[in-house]
Order: structure tokens, then sequence, then C-alpha cells
């Protein structure tokens, strides 16, 4: 799948699949300036962020997306987890079927 793209059309795959350059960062642990520069082709991009890039592509792939929760939204609760705050997360339907999930503590 994700293994034949060249690199720059991963790096436009998993940017529209994690939604900004800061959460690739994140997924990374690199500086968000990183990404920029793979972006505007001032860096190649490593091969072992590539390959990472690319697995998790072919891993988001595979997930149903109707069925699963807001990954930002499993950062939150695990973020609250780390630091003692109790949380309350309802998960309802939507107008579109989708699931809407809402964090409130």
């Amino acid at each position: 799948m994700s293994n034949t793209l060249p690199a720059f059309e991963t790096l436009l795959q998993i940017l529209d699949v994690l939604g900004s350059q800061k959460e690739l960062a994140n997924l990374l642990n690199l500086a968000q300036p990183n990404i920029a520069m793979w972006k505007n082709g001032e860096r190649p991009i490593p091969r072992k962020h590539l390959k990472t890039m690319r697995e998790y592509i072919d891993s988001a792939e595979t997930l149903d997306r109707s069925t699963t929760p807001d990954l930002s939204l499993l950062n939150l609760v695990n973020l609250a987890k780390e630091n003692n705050v109790p949380i309350h997360v309802t998960v309802h339907l939507g107008d579109t079927e989708s699931l809407v999930p809402t964090l409130t503590h």
C-alpha cells in the first residue's frame, strides 16, 4: 500500500490523516519545524521516520473510522489519567451517524 508511495506523497498523506504538522511531530518525537522543512523540500525525510509514517498510514487504513473514537480524544484521556484529573467521556451519535465524543471534567 503506502510502501510504494514516494517520500513526499507519504508525507502529504500522513499529514492528511493526522491533520497537522504538530501531530506528526508528536508522533515522531520531533520538533514541528522538522516537518515544515521536509514539506518545503529543505531537508530529506530520514528513512526511519518515513518507515514509521508508512506503517502508521497502513494501520490507519485498516481502521473502521465509523466505530473508532477520535484519537485526539484518546490523547486527552491519557493525559488526564497521567495527571490524575477526573474526567467523564460520553460518546453519542450525531446527526451524520458518526461518533461524536464529548469530554468533561
